[in-house]
């Protein structure tokens, strides 16, 4: 069950990551501020009165080219490799969304590789959520193990290209930035075989 986790887990890393850094960028304006909620899926439909969001959306999950070529991975229990596509996007009031985009966007660019205690900490964290599924995450002792490697790089889309994900999530055009998280992992079951 491990390595059906490992996306998910990516994504909650990530929020993790983009979370802590809006949380400092916000404690440092004072009190009475809203800090955006971090949130992941399809980026919502809202509109300027609404709440301050900073919102995680992974819109594609590719094999990583380079490592499906090497031919280590036809070894029993060798590491895959996969690639994440993400587009990172503010929602809500303009100033306090941008605020939180731009803490969001330093945070992913500052952690280029993501280190262990980072990994393991955002899981432990899942442990007492409310969801279920994100409680299993939190939970599966294997998991932190099996993550081998976090790697964070932005990357760019052409105007076109971000215009269709866009018209895809139907939801008006706002600030974003897109990052390709690579991920090499472990299946521990397919290493026991």
């Amino acid at each position: 069950m491990t390595a059906s986790l490992v996306i998910a887990a990516t994504t909650e890393v990530l929020r993790h990551i983009v979370d802590t850094a809006v949380q400092r960028a916000f404690n440092k304006l004072g009190r009475g501020i809203s800090k955006p909620a971090v949130t992941t899926g399809v980026p919502p439909n809202s509109a300027a009165t609404d709440p301050p969001t900073v919102n995680l959306f992974l819109y594609r999950a590719t094999p990583n080219v380079m490592f499906r070529n090497l031919p280590v991975r036809d070894t029993p229990g060798a590491p895959t490799a996969l690639d994440l596509d993400y587009l990172v996007s503010a929602h809500g009031p303009v100033v306090e969304s941008e605020i939180g985009l731009a803490a969001a966007l330093n945070a992913l660019h500052q952690t280029a590789v993501v280190p262990p205690p980072v990994i393991r900490e955002a899981l432990q964290r899942l442990v007492s959520h409310t969801n279920p599924v994100l409680r299993a995450i939190g939970t599966d002792d294997q998991l932190i193990d099996t993550l081998e490697s976090i790697q964070i790089s932005s990357s760019s889309l052409d105007l076109d290209t971000i215009t269709r994900l866009w018209i895809a999530a139907q939801a008006p055009l706002r600030p974003s930035a897109c990052y390709r998280v690579t991920l090499v992992f472990r299946d521990p079951i397919s290493a026991q075989d």
